[in-house]
């Protein structure tokens, strides 16, 4: 007599892990041979099919019972999904001081496109424009619902500063010989000069009595004032006077 025995029964279990990050969308089945059909599943976390879905990253544990009562039991892994992504960002600095020209860019590394943009500023898009002075935050986020975070500050050129430093009274009343001076600090070099009288240097020249404002330009185009004023000596005066003869001088 010959007693016979079925196939070692295998659970054969895969998983397939999540398809973005935080979906809770993993699978696990188990593919079942050897043993006696028809085959039971129990799974740790409760299934009872052939197939589970909708799971977390995680271990999960099936076991097989065939029709004979013979079981064989497996563990797979659903794995988390990979979130391979960077962000950078690079500024542009404010034109002059105080202003809210300034704009920054963040590029992104891997990621799965289409990605969606979250400045500190308020701004949803790759480049945010109108910054001020200051240090900003974007948060970038892909398909696959992975985010990272990418830190810039724009910068500002120092306060474009116009102040006269010297003056020379004209010579004499009414005179146009007086001159001025005026020297610019802060803002971004070379400088230009606008007076009044139509000069364009630092020093103008010529210059009557009076008030004269010139209007200091720099290179980004930032403007500052400064106010000379020209004196002038009291209008010189002859003030000449005559006497008549008292008598006339006899012969």
């Amino acid at each position: 007599m010959t007693i016979t025995e079925p196939a070692l029964l295998l659970a054969n279990a895969s998983a397939t892990g999540e398809t973005g990050n935080g979906a809770n969308d993993g699978t696990a089945t188990a593919a079942p041979a050897g043993g006696t059909s028809p085959y039971e599943y129990a799974w740790s976390n409760g299934g009872t099919t052939q197939t589970i879905t909708g799971l977390m990253p995680g271990g999960y544990t099936v076991t097989v019972t065939d029709a004979n009562g013979c079981t064989a039991v497996e563990t797979v892994t659903v794995s988390p999904f990979n979130c391979a992504i960077s962000a950078t960002a690079a500024g542009m600095p404010v034109s002059c001081f105080g202003g809210n020209d300034g704009e920054a860019t963040v590029n992104v590394t891997g990621g799965t496109p289409p990605f969606s943009y979250a400045w500190s500023s308020g701004g949803s898009a790759m480049t945010e424009t109108g910054l001020a002075a200051g240090s900003y935050t974007v948060t970038v986020t892909d398909d696959a619902n992975c985010s990272t975070t990418a830190n810039v500050t724009i910068s500002q050129p120092a306060q474009l500063i116009a102040t006269v430093s010297s003056t020379t009274a004209a010579d004499c009343h009414g005179a146009s010989t007086g001159s001025a001076t005026v020297m610019a600090t802060g803002g971004v070099s070379p400088y230009t000069y606008a007076w009044p009288s139509g000069g364009a240097n630092a020093t103008e020249t010529g210059l009557a009595a009076g008030t004269y404002t010139a209007t200091v330009t720099d290179a980004n185009g930032c403007t500052a004032t400064a106010t000379a004023t020209i004196s002038e000596p009291a209008e010189l005066l002859a003030n000449a006077s005559a006497t008549d003869e008292t008598a006339n001088e006899a012969d």
